[in-house]
């Protein structure tokens, strides 16, 4: 004890930890979030990992389970766990289409919107790409329900002949 404040001899773990002195300041439980909030999630903290998180705390104070409370704390954090970059790489299967060899033979459709209303009353386009030519054709629709929406695919088949793929 020095100066009525209780202090916990300093292990020396790493080269870092060994230059700072040779006590750390023993936390009282009920002060341990504040000591984790200040470490990790304040704008000077910088929401760092574990081990730096453990080693800037360890520089100065001392708890029981300094490690494992700290790496609680961290693990549970909302905004680490936003950002944190996930290590998995999803691959999907690679799907091969034919190359079409005639016009209109192959068409590549999407539904545009909802978009600001025009004056004639319609919020969504339906487009349809010729995958041989490149072409584009661009229908306004009021809406995107399933008929509204076939009604447009059938003007376009009739437009442009029969559709082998869509």
């Amino acid at each position: 004890m020095i100066d009525d404040l209780l202090f916990h001899p300093r292990v020396a773990k790493s080269k870092r930890t060994q230059r700072m002195g040779e006590f750390q300041l023993v936390i009282p439980k009920q002060l341990i979030p504040n000591i984790l909030e200040t470490y990790h999630q304040t704008p000077l903290a910088g929401h760092m990992g574990i081990q730096q998180t453990v080693d800037n705390i360890s520089e100065q104070f001392y708890f029981q389970n300094l490690p494992s409370t700290v790496s609680s704390y961290v693990r549970s954090c909302h905004d680490c766990q936003e950002r944190k970059m996930t290590k998995a790489h999803t691959k999907s299967e690679i799907i091969s289409f034919r190359t079409p060899t005639e016009l209109f033979q192959t068409w590549q459709v999407d539904l545009f919107g909802p978009i600001p209303i025009t004056q004639k009353g319609n919020a969504y386009v339906f487009t349809a790409v010729d995958k041989f030519s490149k072409l584009l054709c661009c229908v306004p629709l009021p809406n995107s329900d399933s008929v509204t929406v076939s009604h447009a695919l059938i003007q376009l088949i009739c437009t442009f002949a029969c559709v082998i793929a869509l």
